[in-house]
């Protein structure tokens, strides 16, 4: 020991060197060891990384364990759609004839058993053309089941041509004469019709008349209203509580077999009716809370719920196929604004779900 402090008094470099060492090694284990241990390190994962010195050593290499955690997640699943009826039920009469009068309009709420309009079946001169409609319908289906069994029979070589003439020359003239019945009785009908519009166009002329006019006018007017009144009015009414969301019918219109159905239809309720991809099917349940947006109603959001779900697949547009679930808008403060909300309005809805998964802690990604 004081050799080495005579050395050292001698040549104080020593003390020099002995300094740089030691920062050297003070360096190497503050510095240079953490990040040699440091995953991030890029000398971590080569050959002579701390992993493989451990692993060649026969040590366990240490790792960080963080332990997974529950979070919430919010789910969005949007959709389009527009406010349709959820039942649309036409209202169907039992008689063809013509309209005498009409009680409600489009869009009008009505209630079961409430009179939409009246309908007349056209008077007698009506009825005798609509029997002999009838029995010349069924001569003509007669005729035409023998005109073809005929048909048939001479193709086969069975009979001659001139029986096969004699059955299509009846089958003809049986047309002919249902063709006549049917002009006969739509044309009854289309009279009633005229007589019905004139009185309507009278009743509503606001243009001064001289008495004797008037006289006569009032006078067609009264007996008019007396013979439909003789002979039978039908009155056509609501078959259950709604909305009349198809009403096209008018004072004087006949009404004919083929186009009855569908002019008169009445709705129950009227909800929002959204299509979402049916990837999304099994994530929609009944009382989901929902936010709709009309096209009608820029900036306004309405609050909603989910009353049914349609299990029925249809396809759409670009070949993806959708699923139906039908909403219940409910009462905002806009509320005089919202009852403007007709059927056919487009728009666009929004399902947010809070929902609870196991998540890696944003600290083990960082």
């Amino acid at each position: 020991m004081k050799d080495f402090i005579q050395r050292v008094s001698k040549s104080p470099w020593i003390l020099v060197y002995i300094g740089i060492v030691f920062v050297i090694g003070w360096v190497s284990i503050k510095g240079v060891l953490p990040a040699y241990k440091s995953p991030d390190s890029r000398l971590y994962a080569s050959s002579f990384g701390y992993p493989a010195m451990l692993r060649r050593l026969g040590q366990p290499i240490p790792v960080d364990v963080i332990s997974p955690e529950s979070r919430s997640f919010d789910r969005m699943i949007s959709g389009v759609g527009k406010m349709t009826y959820y039942h649309r039920v036409p209202v169907r009469f039992p008689e063809v004839g013509v309209v005498t009068q009409v009680v409600k309009e489009k869009g009008d709420k009505v209630k079961r058993g409430e009179i939409l309009f009246q309908l007349h079946p056209g008077g007698y001169t009506a009825k005798i053309a609509q029997l002999d409609l009838k029995l010349k319908k069924t001569e003509l289906s007669k005729t035409e089941k023998d005109y073809l069994r005929e048909k048939r029979a001479f193709e086969e070589g069975v009979t001659s041509l001139t029986d096969f003439d004699a059955y299509k020359i009846n089958y003809q003239k049986a047309l002919v004469e249902y063709r006549k019945a049917e002009e006969s009785y739509y044309g009854s009908l289309l009279s009633l019709s005229s007589r019905v519009n004139r009185a309507n166009r009278d009743q509503w002329q606001t243009k001064k008349v001289d008495d004797q006019s008037d006289m006569e006018r009032k006078k067609e007017g009264t007996s008019l209203s007396e013979e439909l009144n003789e002979q039978g009015i039908l009155s056509i009414v609501s078959t259950l509580e709604g909305t009349l969301a198809e009403f096209s019918v008018v004072e004087g219109q006949v009404l004919m077999n083929g186009v009855r159905g569908e002019m008169v239809v009445i709705g129950d309720r009227l909800l929002f009716a959204g299509r979402f991809d049916q990837r999304y099917y099994s994530k929609l349940a009944l009382g989901d809370k929902a936010l709709i947006r009309l096209e009608a109603f820029q900036g306004i959001t309405l609050d909603a719920s989910i009353e049914h779900i349609d299990h029925h697949v249809q396809q759409g547009r670009q070949n993806i196929k959708t699923v139906t679930a039908w909403f219940t808008i409910h009462t905002q403060d806009d509320s005089r604004r919202l009852n403007k909300i007709i059927e056919g309005m487009n728009g666009f809805v929004e399902i947010v779900r809070s929902e609870e998964k196991i998540a890696i802690p944003e600290s083990a990604l960082l």
